[in-house]
């Protein structure tokens, strides 16, 4: 029996977090002690929406039916708030508990169908409707901003608005954007080592570079007819790997703009590659189940390293420069050394295939994303590699992980649509949501880990800041 689905996560401190989801109920853990310590049946069904104050004394509920319940930190209840003909889709609660914010639907397109509105949790009416929505626009996040004076919606026909709550006033608005025309899915991301650029490879066949922030364009470059699939910034931020679906890598100047070498011997689609620490090789994993070893500029392969029992889907090399990761579909994950070109270690433990891998920046971790739906965490020590944490939480493949520059936390998309935050020390999730409609492609984290983005199969690249909602470049 499948246990029921977690609708709504939220944190109240670093540790405690609330679960809400299928079986009606709020539960809240703390993870000091990894103990359950509060469970109440908040709705007759689906908890659909969840908010709570800072100090947790305050928590808010919706079932998306009609009303948004309001409970103190024992889950008594304190009041039920209702908007006539109109069904809560999204609620905050701002850091001192006093103000509630709901976004709300009605069932009947109507000149005011939805609704963003401000209450007071002590009281059953609303202190000021702030906006009024057309149909299409539907509330579906809030986010209210530390000074508490603002906030941020988010909409399903893609509008990311901030508020003003004293004056009522829309202070900004930001539509989807994407980068060429029509709208492409981004398959790949890389940053460049000096944080100021970030590409982004595209099923168009182009790589867009943009600027630090990812809302910028600076340069198209036509790589592939087909699809460019992944990118990586050579260390020295001179070069980018590109690799498609064919049998070729292409070294692009990004600076230039153009195609400089290609690299050329698998017999199939190239489906990862990476860059070793000085640059001076490359290393890459092919559909034709290889891995190989280029030397990037003689621009010539140096040699292959054994072979994987089906197509190599990643490949990562450590901060070492000696250590390789390679992952197949075959279910194994295998550890190379490079400089006298042995298998290290293998382990076949996750039960679908493995779809990608990430080394976090001390090179004493490795994570690997799988078709078993889970994310592993190894504590690296060459033919001692040992498992960590296995992580659960995406409901279908795992399609892409990176670590954030210091490397205590994770980011993971899936084809669930899910992003997932991780601490990685305690193999736990901080946070899983759902803000893409299709697969999640690619995942990267921007310079400093101040935000990560997100790709994905719904044509979206989208912006998460360190705390709140993501926008759209």
């Amino acid at each position: 029996m499948q246990p029921p689905p977690i609708t709504s996560l939220a944190y109240a401190s670093d540790d405690m977090i609330y679960l809400a989801g299928g079986d009606h109920q709020v539960r809240r853990w703390n993870l000091a002690n990894d103990r359950l310590s509060l469970a109440f049946t908040a709705h007759p069904s689906v908890v659909q929406g969840l908010a709570i104050s800072a100090d947790g004394e305050v928590i808010a509920t919706t079932d998306g039916a009609a009303t948004t319940r309001v409970w103190n930190a024992r889950g008594e209840l304190q009041h039920a708030l209702t908007s006539p003909g109109l069904k809560p889709s999204a609620l905050a609660i701002d850091r001192t508990g006093q103000r509630l914010l709901t976004g709300a639907h009605s069932a009947e397109p109507t000149p005011a169908a939805c609704r963003l509105q401000w209450w007071d949790p002590q009281r059953p009416q609303p202190l000021r409707t702030i906006a009024d929505f057309a149909s299409e626009d539907t509330i579906v996040d809030l986010s209210s901003s530390p000074d508490t004076w603002q906030v941020a919606t988010a909409t399903a026909g893609g509008k990311f608005s901030v508020w003003n709550l004293k004056t009522g006033l829309l202070l900004q608005t930001l539509k989807p954007r994407s980068f060429g025309s029509p709208p492409r899915v981004p398959l790949g991301l890389d940053a460049s080592p000096d944080g100021r650029h970030i590409a982004v490879a595209h099923d168009d066949g182009f790589v867009r570079v943009l600027d630090r922030n990812a809302t910028q364009l600076q340069r198209e470059i036509k790589v592939f007819p087909e699809a460019a699939a992944c990118v990586d910034f050579a260390p020295n931020g001179n070069l980018l790997a590109v690799s498609g679906y064919d049998h070729n890598v292409k070294l692009v100047d990004p600076t230039a703009g153009k195609v400089v070498a290609t690299l050329s011997g698998h017999q199939a689609w190239v489906l990862s590659t990476s860059f070793s620490p000085t640059g001076s090789r490359l290393a890459t994993g092919s559909y034709d189940k290889t891995v190989r070893i280029w030397d990037v500029e003689q621009r010539k392969m140096l040699f292959q390293l054994g072979q994987h029992a089906a197509s190599v889907e990643c490949v990562a090399y450590a901060p070492n420069g000696r250590l390789l990761a390679s992952a197949s579909s075959d279910h194994v994950l295998r550890l190379w050394d490079t400089q006298d070109r042995v298998l290290l270690w293998s382990n076949a433990d996750h039960l679908g295939a493995i779809r990608s891998i990430a080394f976090a920046p001390d090179g004493k971790t490795l994570a690997s994303g799988s078709d078993d739906k889970t994310i592993r965490i190894w504590n690296v020590d060459g033919a001692n590699t040992q498992l960590r944490h296995r992580m659960v939480g995406h409901r279908d493949t795992v399609w892409c992980v990176r670590f954030s520059p210091a490397g205590k936390r994770l980011v993971s998309g899936g084809a669930d649509g899910l992003i997932g935050v991780w601490d990685v020390t305690k193999g736990q999730a901080q946070m899983l949501q759902r803000r893409h409609t299709d697969t999640v492609s690619a995942v990267l984290f921007g310079p400093h880990g101040s935000f990560f983005l997100s790709g994905g199969y719904d044509k979206q690249l989208l912006i998460w800041p360190k705390r709140g909602l993501p926008a759209r470049p």
